[in-house]
């Protein structure tokens, strides 16, 4: 358990005496900065933790106040006393690379699908590389225990969300399949295949609570519950860098270009919010909606010149409030998160997770905006 209670956040971190709110130069025009609230260290790892890779780490919040960080096939990371550890190691010789899909979390356990590392009759597929199969397992916080699940279904699985009472699947056979974690195999949520061309990934899709909506930069489309075919949606008027579902409609975000949409599935209209400073050259930040605010943490900049630097770590951070449909600047990420390796919420308040580049230490640190909730 965690020693901090994210529940109790709102009443840290409170700014001291002088102004509660600055302006800073954003590049497409000024921003507010809200430093009413500061981010609050919440557990660290001692060092380096042996046997941890990451391909694809997403935080996700659990009951209570435990966390974990997953995205195989490395171990899942475990908060306790404030501090982080491996878990045991997951039940496959798993390659480290983005083939691995998900994770999600279920309630109760934590499911990804790794691919497993190629044998000598493994098959030959794209650019001559053998690849190996793909493994679906589950994981148990409580008791630190995996297991395998049924093999995918014959074609190969992309992304995943879960939706409710099962994982929902698609892949390069662009037909939707669906799996209980305590069924025996997986079936066939629709026959009809999604138009393609169509990669998306987990974070290109969302379950709404009673559909499955993909958005890509080719096609967009949604899948409702007992659907026998996917409805096409409109494109959006932008790229989108991420999607979030805030639970009435499905965001948009263009960090590269200064762009944000709002799909409202009910009229399947695209409306435009305000534009985000734009960030060109920003890499991979974490982007987590918290309830009522859409919040861009870290990433790496890149300097695309001939003579370009390694990509450096991004420590700011960026808050979109829905209600004022207003930008304003997050408060910095705290010493000690300097690479964001994934960001979650609990709540209303905000997670992220990061490497201190000193010790090599795995840093958590919570933030509640301030007026949220």
């Amino acid at each position: 358990m965690l020693v901090v209670a994210i529940g109790a956040l709102g009443a840290c971190g409170e700014a001291a005496d002088g102004p509660a709110a600055t302006t800073a130069d954003a590049g497409n025009g000024s921003i507010d900065v809200d430093r009413e609230a500061a981010w609050q260290i919440v557990a660290r790892g001692d060092g380096p933790i042996e046997g941890v890779e990451l391909a694809n780490p997403q935080v996700l919040a659990l009951g209570g106040d435990d966390l974990v960080i997953a995205g195989g096939p490395g171990p899942v990371l475990l908060s306790g006393d404030g501090a982080w550890g491996a878990s045991s190691p997951p039940p496959v010789d798993a390659v480290l690379d983005v083939s691995a899909v998900g994770p999600v979390w279920t309630g109760t356990e934590v499911i990804e699908v790794l691919r497993e590392r190629p044998g000598p009759d493994a098959p030959i597929v794209g650019d001559g590389v053998a690849a190996g199969a793909q493994v679906a397992v589950a994981y148990d916080p409580a008791t630190d225990e995996w297991r395998r699940l049924p093999e995918p279904a014959a074609h190969e699985i992309e992304g995943m969300v879960w939706a409710g009472d099962e994982v929902l699947a698609w892949g390069c056979g662009h037909r939707a399949v669906a799996l209980d974690p305590a069924g025996t195999s997986w079936r066939t949520v629709s026959e009809a295949p999604v138009p393609a061309p169509l990669a998306a990934t987990s974070e290109e899709a969302m379950w709404t609570g009673d559909a499955l909506v993909v958005v890509t930069s080719g096609w967009s489309g949604v899948l409702d519950a007992g659907a026998a075919a996917w409805r096409d949606l409109p494109r959006p008027p932008h790229e989108c860098g991420a999607v979030r579902w805030t639970g009435a409609e499905v965001l948009c975000l263009d960090l590269d270009h200064g762009g944000l949409a709002r799909l409202d599935l009910a009229a399947d209209a695209w409306t435009t919010a305000a534009a985000p400073p734009a960030a060109e050259g920003r890499s991979s930040p974490a982007v987590v909606w918290s309830g009522d605010r859409l919040v861009v943490l870290g990433g790496r900049q890149f300097d695309y010149t001939p003579s370009s630097a390694p990509p450096r770590p991004v420590t700011t951070g960026l808050v979109w409030d829905a209600a004022a449909d207003a930008w304003s600047q997050a408060p910095d990420l705290p010493d000690g998160v300097d690479a964001v390796i994934g960001a979650g919420a609990h709540g209303d308040a905000v997670l992220v997770a990061g490497v201190d580049p000193s010790s090599g230490d795995l840093v958590t640190a919570a933030w509640q905006p301030a007026g949220s909730g």
